[in-house]
C-alpha cells in the first residue's frame, strides 16, 4: 500500500507486514540574534568607549529524507533514517568588532553574505497511529535528530535535538 501524507509531505510504503518505508520533504529554517557590549576604544577602564555588537545568522534548508519503521503493534513504531539537505546561511554582523580585516585586506567576518550549505541529518524516534474512519488515520512522530552542517567557513556545524510531527493520512 502506497500513503500520502499532503500534511508531513511524505510518501510511504509498505516493505514487509512489519517494516515500512518513507520518504519526506523537509523545510528547516531558524534565525540566531545576539549582542553585546564591547570595547572599541580607550586603555584604561575610565576611558573606555563601549559599543553595541549585534549579529544574525539566519539558516535554511531543503531536504529529503529516506526513513524505514519497525511496527511494534497496531498503533506503535520505532524508527530511524538519514537526510541530505542544501541550503543557504546568511551572516549579518554589525559593530565594530566584526570590522576585522585579513592581511589581504578583506573583512574576516563578511556583513549580510549568504553562503551555501550542505547537511546530512541522522534520526532516531517514536511513532503513533490511530485510525478514526475508514482509510484515515490520525499520527504523530517524535524523533531525535543529530544533523551535521558544512558550509564556506572554517569548521563544521553541529547540532542536535528533536524534532516532532503530527499529521493525517488518507490511504488510498
Amino acid at each position: 500500500m502506497i500513503t500520502i501524507n499532503i500534511f508531513k509531505k511524505t510518501i510511504r510504503f509498505d516493505v514487509t507486514d512489519k517494516w515500512t518505508g518513507e520518504l519526506r520533504y523537509e523545510y528547516i529554517f531558524g534565525t540566531v540574534e545576539g549582542e553585546a557590549e564591547a570595547v572599541i576604544a580607550g586603555n584604561t577602564p575610565a576611558d573606555f568607549v563601549w559599543q553595541k555588537q549585534e549579529a544574525k545568522i539566519d539558516v535554511k534548508l531543503h531536504g529529503i529524507t529516506a526513513l524505514a519503521d519497525y511496527q511494534f503493534n497496531d498503533r506503535w513504531t520505532v524508527g530511524g533514517g538519514i537526510g541530505f539537505y542544501k541550503g543557504t546561511k546568511n551572516k549579518d554582523f554589525e559593530g565594530a568588532i566584526f570590522q576585522a580585516i585579513n592581511a589581504s585586506g578583506a573583512k574576516v567576518t563578511p556583513d549580510d553574505k549568504d553562503f551555501d550549505l550542505d547537511a546530512v541529518s541522522y534520526r532516531l524516534g517514536v511513532g503513533y497511529e490511530k485510525p478514526f474512519a475508514e482509510n484515515w488515520d490520525f499520527n504523530a512522530n517524535l524523533d531525535y535528530l543529530y544533523m551535521e552542517i558544512d558550509d564556506e567557513d572554517d569548521g563544521n556545524i553541529y547540532s542536535n535535538g528533536f524534532s516532532y510531527g503530527v499529521g493525517v493520512t488518507y490511504s488510498f
